[in-house]
């Protein structure tokens, strides 16, 4: 291989590996939000802020799935908005932001499904 051909097969990789850092997902929010609302730093974190408004409402009914009471909620769902990890990635477009949400609801479903499974008994 000559050098020229060398130095554009590793052009091509590197392109390759970039277009690859991200989810597919990712791409689809951001044309989303670009045609909805404009390019502007605001407007593509607006996913995101949905994201922790889902995982907040998430954790209000875990919590009351697991039948504590009003205290237990008021205690929870600022704690998640807090916590380090999720002040670190709930601002980020990438599925950062968006991968907790999917698990909470996972395990708010597996919850309800013990409870039912619980009243059927």
């Amino acid at each position: 291989m000559t050098e020229v051909s060398a130095a554009c097969v590793r052009d091509l990789l590197s392109q390759i590996r970039r277009q690859l850092d991200h989810a597919p997902l990712t791409a689809f929010a951001a044309k989303l939000t670009r045609s909805a609302f404009g390019d502007s730093l605001l407007t593509l974190r607006f996913f995101p802020a949905l994201a922790v408004a889902a995982k907040v409402l998430l954790t209000g009914l875990l919590v009351i799935e697991f039948g504590e009471k009003r205290l237990a909620i008021v205690l929870a769902c600022p704690a998640v908005v807090v916590a380090p990890a999720n002040l670190a990635v709930d601002n980020l477009l990438p599925m950062n932001a968006f991968e907790p949400v999917f698990w909470t609801l996972c395990v708010y479903f597996a919850g309800l499904a013990a409870s039912c499974r619980s009243e059927v008994s």
